[in-house]
C-alpha cells in the first residue's frame, strides 16, 4: 500500500529543519491525497481474508470497461430502435392477414396442403403442449407467447442478455388459404418442377400439346393430331409461314384440294408494281376435273398468279404444259425473226440468225423456220453453218409472182 510518514512532532527533539525536510516526501498521512507509485497498490482483505489489490492497472480496466459498456448499451438501443419498427410494421400486416382471413379457414387450408402434399413426415409434428420438430424444439410456454404475438397480443419484445439479434427476418406478404408473394427465390425449383416423364396441357389423351422423350404432339379441340415433331415422321396440319407478313419469306399453304409453296423476297420490294413478286408451285388433288389435276410452277408480279405469266403444268392426264412465251435468252432455247422487203418469182436470199448467248456446251442447234408473204407465197427454207451461237438461213419463193414483204420467225432447241 501507500506509504505514509507521520510530519505531526511528537517530541520537541524534533527541529525545524527536519521537519521542513520532511513535508517535501510524497508519503503523506493516512487522510488527504495519495500518490502511489507504479510498483505501489493498496490490499484489501474481505471476511474470507482473501487478498483485493486496487492499483492503477485494475482502474484503467474498470475505465475501459465503462467505456465498452457504453457503446454497447448505445448500439443496444439502436437495434431495439430498428427492432421497434419492424415489429409495427409487422403487427399492421399481421392486422391485413386477419382481416382478409378466418382462424378456420387457414386452418382447414392449411390441414389440406399438408396431407396432401405429405409434409408431415417423422418428428415434424405438432404434439399436445410442444412443437416439437428436428431442427426445432419449442416448450408449451413458449408455444402459447407465440400464439400471443400471432394475435398481435404482444406489443414490445424483450431481449435478455442471452438473445443476440445478428439478422432480422420479415416475411412481408403471407395470406392463406392462397399464397401471394412479390418476390420468390426459387433458385432450383424451375428445374424440379420440369423435370418429369411428359409435360401436357391437358390431361386427355387426344387434346392440348403434349411433350416427352420421344418428341411433341398437339391436338386441336377435336382431338384430331394437328401437329407431330418425332425427328423421324414429322406432321404439321395448316398453313406455315416463315415470316409474319404474308407477303414475304416461304409460305406452306394447304386450303382444301390444293397444296403448294409460295416464294417471296426476304424483304417487300421497294417498287410498288413489283410489292407482290413471287414464285409458286402448287398441286391439285383429285378433286378436281382430270385437266387440272397436277403439278403447276408459275412466276408473277401480281398477288395471285393469271394467264399471261410463264409456268409450267405437269398433268398426268394430258401430259407437259406451257404459259406464258419462250424466252430467247435461256441456253436450251433461242428464238428470233427477220423481215425481208420481198422477192421476185422464184428467187430467194438468206439471212443470220444470231443467238443471245451459246446454246448449252456440247449440244447440237435443232432450227424450225416459220416464213410467211404479204401475197401467200409457197415458200421453202434451209440452213447452213449452224452452230452454238447461230445459223446461216435461206428463203426461197417457190411461186411465178413477186413475194411481197417476207416475215421470217425462227426456233431453236439444243439437243
Amino acid at each position: 500500500m501507500a506509504k505514509w510518514v507521520d510530519i505531526d512532532p511528537k517530541s520537541p527533539t524534533d527541529s525545524l529543519k527536519k521537519l521542513l525536510a520532511d513535508t517535501r516526501n510524497k508519503q503523506t498521512v493516512p487522510h488527504g491525497v495519495k500518490v502511489a507509485g507504479s510498483d505501489e497498490r493498496v490490499v484489501f482483505y474481505d471476511s474470507s481474508d482473501t487478498a483485493r489489490v486496487w492499483d492503477g492497472d485494475t482502474i484503467a480496466a474498470y475505465d475501459k470497461r465503462i467505456q465498452d459498456a457504453q457503446e454497447q448499451i448505445k448500439i443496444t438501443g439502436d437495434s431495439l430502435h430498428n427492432t421497434e419498427q419492424n415489429l409495427a410494421g409487422a403487427s399492421e400486416r399481421i392486422k391485413a392477414v386477419e382481416g382478409a382471413t378466418t382462424p378456420v379457414a387457414i386452418g382447414d387450408t392449411a390441414a389440406a396442403q399438408i396431407n396432401d402434399r405429405q409434409l408431415l413426415v417423422g418428428r415434424d409434428a405438432i404434439l399436445t403442449g410442444t412443437v416439437d420438430i428436428a431442427q426445432l424444439n419449442v416448450t408449451g410456454e413458449m408455444s402459447a407467447e407465440i400464439a400471443r404475438f400471432m394475435s398481435v397480443e404482444s406489443k414490445k419484445l424483450v431481449v435478455t442478455e442471452d438473445a443476440i439479434m445478428n439478422r432480422v427476418t420479415v416475411i412481408q406478404d403471407i395470406v392463406t388459404p392462397q399464397l401471394i408473394a412479390q418476390k420468390i427465390d426459387v433458385k432450383n425449383l424451375g428445374a424440379q418442377l420440369v423435370t418429369a416423364g411428359a409435360l401436357q396441357t391437358d390431361s386427355a389423351a387426344n387434346r392440348g400439346v403434349k411433350i416427352s422423350n420421344s418428341g411433341m404432339l398437339a391436338y386441336n379441340d377435336a382431338g384430331t393430331l394437328t401437329m407431330r415433331l418425332d425427328g423421324k415422321d414429322n406432321y404439321l396440319v395448316g398453313n406455315l409461314s416463315t415470316s409474319g407478313d404474308a407477303q414475304t419469306g416461304i409460305n406452306l399453304v394447304h386450303k382444301g384440294n390444293v397444296a403448294g409453296v409460295e416464294l417471296f423476297s426476304p424483304t417487300r420490294a421497294s417498287d410498288s408494281s413489283l410489292l407482290y413478286s413471287h414464285g409458286a408451285m402448287w398441286y391439285t388433288t383429285p378433286g378436281f376435273p382430270p385437266d387440272l389435276r397436277g403439278l403447276s410452277i408459275f412466276a408473277t408480279d401480281k398477288s395471285a398468279v393469271q394467264s399471261g405469266d410463264p409456268g409450267i403444268m405437269l398433268r398426268p392426264a394430258m401430259g407437259i404444259g406451257f404459259q406464258g412465251r419462250f424466252s430467247p435468252f435461256g441456253s436450251a432455247f433461242k428464238s428470233g425473226s427477220y423481215t425481208h422487203s420481198g422477192l421476185d418469182a422464184n428467187n430467194y436470199f438468206t439471212f443470220r440468225g444470231t443467238f443471245a448467248g451459246s446454246l448449252t456446251a456440247g449440244t447440237q442447234a435443232c432450227v424450225l423456220i416459220s416464213v410467211v408473204t404479204a401475197n401467200k407465197n409457197e415458200m421453202s427454207w434451209g440452213i447452213s453453218n449452224d452452230g452454238a451461237t447461230g445459223f446461216d438461213g435461206l428463203i426461197k419463193n417457190m411461186t411465178p409472182r413477186a413475194t411481197g414483204t417476207v416475215w421470217v420467225k425462227w426456233v431453236a432447241f439444243a439437243i
